[in-house]
């Protein structure tokens, strides 16, 4: 995460982490930015305790099957304005695409860890050729086990503001590599896991290990409510 925030301008303000585990992502934020109120969206109660202690507004459930009400009432609880300045997250592959449009619809910038693979599939490529995200490129593989280093490369994804999304083309950056002595440290907070990269690594979402009648977005299907260039496609005030 350092790495990317030394190469993106992001701007400070409402941030929503979402999938958020316990929390690192915050964390590493944190360590370099203090400009940001967070918000974190996460499945499973028991990382209720550790992001209360990083984020100001916490939202325990399903985050893919919250009405625009539901979403309102949580930025509500930060700030009164119509969206989050930035959404940062890392899901799981098979969701990506459902986190992807959840957040472009309630976030000015939108911030994605995932595979640089990503990119490569017939039935999302009319959507990146209409809306390209700017790439960075992390040159630290991520690792997710003690010891064992993932074998695919990742990226962020960035996109700007609504007016600004409709492109063919975008930014593409290789980062920085993270120093040996930050990849081998612990992060704070994530007792579970451990990481070559701590800083730029992919938080497990828990989604990826929720049981499939949990998951209650399509695994792959485009809403057709989604529309990244009308940040009113999903009515904000609904439920309030």
């Amino acid at each position: 995460m350092h790495r990317l925030l030394e190469a993106v301008d992001l701007p400070g303000g409402v941030w929503l982490e979402a999938g958020a585990g316990h929390g690192s992502i915050i964390q590493a934020t944190k360590q370099v930015r203090d400009d940001i109120v967070w918000s974190a969206y996460e499945l499973r109660e028991e990382c209720r305790t550790a992001l209360e202690r990083e984020a100001t507004a916490v939202r325990i459930g399903d985050c893919l099957s919250m009405t625009p009400g539901e979403h309102t009432k949580q930025l509500r609880r930060v700030s009164h304005l119509p969206r989050y300045h930035v959404c940062v997250m890392n899901p799981p592959f098979r969701l990506a695409f459902e986190f992807l449009q959840m957040a472009l619809q309630i976030a000015d910038y939108v911030v994605m860890l995932q595979r640089l693979n990503y990119l490569g599939s017939r039935k999302r490529s009319e959507f990146f050729r209409q809306f390209h995200p700017d790439i960075y490129v992390l040159p630290d593989r991520p690792s997710f086990t003690e010891g064992q280093t993932d074998s695919i490369e990742y990226c962020w994804f960035v996109w700007g503001p609504p007016e600004n999304r409709e492109r063919s083309v975008g930014n593409y950056q290789i980062l920085a590599r993270t120093p040996v002595e930050e990849r081998k440290a612990v992060t704070p907070g994530s007792p579970r896991l451990s990481f070559e990269t701590p800083l730029e690594a992919p938080i497990l979402s828990n989604y990826a290990q929720a049981p499939l009648e949990q998951r209650t977005a399509p695994l792959g299907d485009i809403d057709e409510r989604y529309n990244p260039l009308d940040p009113e496609a999903f009515d904000n005030t609904e439920g309030l």
